[in-house]
């Protein structure tokens, strides 16, 4: 695996697509400028409980 490729990525367009599917409208970029900060703040809030149970399962270690 190339070194600089990115694990996980959410696009814009995703982000479009669930918001179509939720609320049956495209978000404004205020809107998306939020959810940047919601998603961002959510996965940094326990990232290293996140990256340590991703890597035990990944060589089989019991978390």
């Amino acid at each position: 695996m190339d070194n600089q490729e990115n694990i996980f990525s959410i696009s814009v367009e995703w982000v479009q697509q669930e918001a179509l599917e939720l609320i049956k409208r495209r978000l404004n970029d205020e809107e998306l400028s939020s959810v940047k900060k919601g998603i961002e703040s959510g996965i940094l809030f326990d990232i290293d409980t996140v990256f340590k149970t991703a890597i035990r399962n990944a060589v089989n270690i019991p978390t």
